[in-house]
């Protein structure tokens, strides 16, 4: 059997919810080509060939990062989508089962950035550069050979697009750790309108929530999760301060919370945006639009 090359940098089960089953469509905005389009399945959206592949034992790996990602973010998650939307539309249902959903969902989003292309490039280059610079401090030290074997890593984590040296659940752990205890903020739209959803799959937020001997250290302190069309998720580090758990449940059909969540989910997107409704989807792009011009 093939081993798949092509990884997802956003679930597909997370970009299914956006998918318009009756019209066998999901409905795609390119910001930076300013077009419209669609796409008849997931499969291709918000992946690239040889993503999650890295290097193992001098051996190309295409299946240990995407087996970590099904085993510890992907084969439960429509499970806790599901237990979030019931929440949402019931919130006296809320209980421990609840609040572990909301949980593994905030750990999915944590991954967000670090699941992106440009970001494992960034981070790529960064080390890259560092290592060159170690490299060089030591050959001005005579040791050549140690020289050698650092440039000689550095043409290893090329022979794949990314070098890939992450632990997805390692990266989540942390974050959330760091985050605290956290307050869950659950917004449902009740109207036609939709929410977007980016290519970068998530909303983080950054902010000083620990204390450090330098101060300018910040570290993600809010996620933003547009879980389904209609339900989008807050997960608020307590560290902030003033942050509270609800749902909220919003009715008027130009309602000004879900234009502001809207523009923040098109910002942060690299380059496209998608949504289960092509309407909505116009509509939201237009009104982004007035707003910038």
């Amino acid at each position: 059997m093939s081993i798949p090359i092509n990884h997802h940098y956003v679930s597909q089960c997370h970009i299914h919810s956006f998918f318009n089953r009756q019209d066998k469509k999901v409905y795609c905005y390119d910001k930076v080509l300013d077009r419209y389009y669609f796409k008849p399945t997931t499969k291709s959206l918000f992946s690239e060939d040889y993503s999650n592949t890295r290097m193992t034992n001098n051996i190309p790996d295409h299946q240990a990062l995407e087996e970590q990602l099904n085993l510890f973010f992907e084969q439960d998650f429509q499970k806790h989508s599901l237990n979030v939307v019931e929440l949402a539309e019931n919130p006296a249902k809320n209980n421990d089962s609840k609040l572990e959903s909301l949980y593994y969902l905030a750990g999915y989003g944590l991954i967000a950035d670090v699941r992106f292309p440009t970001v494992k490039k960034s981070m790529d280059d960064g080390v890259n550069k560092l290592m060159l610079q170690t490299a060089y401090k030591i050959r001005l030290l005579g040791d050549e050979a140690q020289a050698q074997a650092i440039k000689k890593s550095i043409e290893e984590s090329k022979k794949t697009k990314y070098s890939n040296l992450v632990d997805y659940t390692e990266i989540a752990a942390r974050r959330l750790i760091k985050m605290g205890e956290l307050d869950f903020n659950i917004y449902r739209i009740n109207t036609d309108e939709t929410f977007l959803l980016p290519d970068i799959g998530c909303i983080l937020m950054r902010d000083r929530i620990n204390n450090y001997f330098n101060p300018y250290i910040q570290e993600v302190a809010i996620v933003g999760i547009p879980l389904t069309p209609k339900i989008f998720v807050f997960a608020c580090s307590k560290k902030i301060g003033n942050t509270s758990s609800g749902v909220t449940t919003i009715n008027d059909p130009d309602s000004g919370i879900v234009k502001s969540f809207n523009r923040q989910l098109f910002d942060f997107a690299a380059k496209t945006v998608v949504t289960s409704d092509k309407r909505q989807l116009e509509k939201i792009v237009n009104y982004v639009k007035d707003d910038t011009q």
